[in-house]
């Protein structure tokens, strides 16, 4: 049977944001508390997890809730966002054998197994009143967050093809293996921190690549890779066009959308080539953005410049 941890790594995607989402909304000091520890065990600064969207950083949560090491947390999870959020389902289903529970479908000891058919007639009756996806979840989840379980139970879990949480191609076998993983990253290269007002205009341009543990800079470059559907999309913003605004071929801008294209691991590296530069067109403070999706930047990605 799955332990936590593996349930997790199949949890359907709609299943997996219902799950984040209710911990956001709902147990927010939890929340917080897995993105620290999480983010920590893999030498992240938490706040690069809370800067990632809401998808690709419940995504990432997902991946790593989805390893063994994490199969502590994951258990916790699940059973707050279960009684939490799908209490009805928990106490329909106990309802349905005919054990007496608390208002949140909880028990306080599980009882002996009940027989396959009585089992089965309340699993086919859930199916029909609630997300049959959260009833699979659920009952792996009552299966293997309970030392004894039950063996009407987990032979259910094997033989009903409706309660399978992910299923192996045909032709494979299934295995587990470790590796880690790091989040690719950015930089921003030629960017000057202390321009002259009326000064020269500065093209700068915009790398992918592994970064360090504290992600303050690239240790090795990356192309985009041969085969993927589109370039990168690199966003490019100032907060004060008066001061420090951004050129392009077709004139300045507050915003500058870039491409890295594939095989290629910057934007071009000049005006002329479809780049960028920073023009320095009066004295002040003024901040330059930069966002690529999915990726995390390093310090450079937000500079601060201050025009002489």
């Amino acid at each position: 049977m799955p332990k936590p941890y593996e349930i997790f790594a199949a949890l359907p995607p709609t299943v997996s944001e219902q799950l984040f989402s209710f911990i956001h909304e709902k147990e927010k000091p939890l929340y917080k508390a897995t993105i620290d520890t999480l983010a920590k065990q893999r030498k992240l600064r938490p706040v690069f997890l809370e800067r990632k969207p809401r998808a690709e950083r419940h995504q990432w949560l997902k991946d790593a809730l989805g390893r063994k090491i994490n199969e502590s947390v994951a258990a916790h999870l699940l059973q707050i966002w279960l009684v939490g959020s799908q209490a009805k389902l928990l106490c329909d289903f106990l309802d349905g054998l005919g054990i007496s529970h608390d208002d949140n479908g909880t028990i306080e000891e599980l009882p002996p197994a009940p027989e396959k058919d009585k089992l089965k007639a309340t699993v086919d009756h859930l199916m029909t009143i609630h997300d049959p996806a959260i009833v699979a979840v659920y009952l792996h989840a009552f299966q293997a967050l309970d030392e004894k379980g039950w063996p009407s139970l987990a032979e259910l879990l094997v033989e009903d093809p409706r309660l399978h949480l992910a299923t192996p191609a045909s032709g494979f076998t299934t295995g587990n293996g470790t590796a880690d993983v790091v989040p690719a990253g950015f930089d921003v290269i030629g960017l000057p921190t202390s321009p002259t007002a009326g000064g020269p205009d500065v093209a700068f341009y915009v790398r992918t690549g592994v970064a360090n543990q504290t992600y303050s800079s690239l240790t090795q470059l990356q192309n985009v890779r041969a085969g993927a559907p589109a370039p990168l999309n690199v966003t490019v913003g100032t907060d004060a066009v008066a001061i420090g605004p951004l050129v392009t071929s077709t004139g300045t801008a507050a915003t500058v959308p870039l491409l890295i294209p594939v095989l290629s691991s910057n934007t071009p590296t000049s005006v002329a080539t479809g780049g960028v530069a920073f023009r320095p067109a009066a004295a002040g403070a003024v901040t330059i953005t930069t966002t690529i999706p999915g990726l995390i930047g390093t310090t450079s990605a937000i500079t601060l410049i201050t025009v002489q």
